[in-house]
């Protein structure tokens, strides 16, 4: 791939349980999102169905995944856009938290999370897979809130050649300038250790207890640098560059490619 891919990471204001007021709001940002040249949206963990784990409120949601799937397929097909957002999955008897990519009318690719927070470890099962995916000729890799923790993810995804980790978030609590300093305090060395552009999205609004999510989204670039970053009380976006030459530069660097020396 010979040209930059235009990003965009969207906090967006989801309503816990309402998965139809929450495509709404999607498709809104999608068509501003094509309508301003970004390719690529990255959505926040379970931005369709909202922040939900109680167990009624996943059973009814799961109920209409496939609609929902259905529904979202048809958003990448008329507003051209790839994306990335979250929902529960049902699978056999197992409930995932999982986040999808979208392209062209077609599922490019999911990730299940493999690291479950607080009570959705009650609800859900964890994933078993870390797995990367091309999309409009970039390779990227998805991960989800407390999985940013984790670096042998990012360092796995790297590995696999991704330019890009795409991380979804409902993570509550904080102001939005606390929570934006908190993941400054660890997101560029996912960026920076791995040679790899992390865009992040939080979720914003509430979940179904009434846990507040502040608005919170970034980019940052493959040496840790942040690109644009956005924090405020409800709904924002931050939108970035994906340059691929600037991986190569670093993975053909014999000090600056991490990744190379394990």
């Amino acid at each position: 791939m010979n040209h930059s891919l235009s990003i965009r990471s969207i906090a967006m204001a989801s309503v816990a349980g309402d998965p139809d007021a929450n495509l709404g709001t999607l498709e809104r940002h999608l068509r501003q999102a094509r309508e301003q040249g970004i390719e690529l949206a990255v959505f926040p963990e379970m931005s369709i169905s909202g922040y939900i784990t109680r167990p009624e409120s996943v059973a009814r949601f799961v109920g209409r995944q496939h609609d929902v799937l259905t529904r979202l397929l048809a958003l990448s097909v008329q507003t051209d856009v790839a994306f990335t957002a979250g929902m529960p999955w049902r699978e056999d008897d197992d409930c995932y938290v999982a986040q999808f990519l979208f392209d062209g009318g077609r599922l490019i690719g999911s990730h299940r999370k493999m690291y479950l927070a607080g009570s959705e470890a009650a609800v859900f099962t964890p994933g078993r897979r870390i797995d990367t995916f091309m999309v409009r000729g970039i390779r990227m890799g998805m991960q989800l809130c407390l999985e940013s923790h984790m670096p042998e993810l990012a360092l796995e995804q790297s590995r696999q050649g991704a330019f890009l980790i795409a991380m979804g978030f409902a993570s509550p609590r904080e102001a939005p300038h606390e929570k934006l300093e908190r993941w400054m305090r660890y997101l560029p060395a996912r960026a920076y250790d791995n040679g790899v552009y992390v865009v992040a999205a939080n979720q914003s609004g509430c979940s179904e207890s009434g846990r507040e999510f502040p608005a919170v989204a970034l980019a940052i670039d493959p040496k840790g640098i942040a690109l644009a970053t956005q924090a405020v009380n409800h709904q924002v976006s931050a939108s970035a560059l994906i340059d691929p030459a600037h991986c190569l530069r670093i993975r053909d660097s014999r000090m600056g490619w991490f990744v190379g020396m394990r």
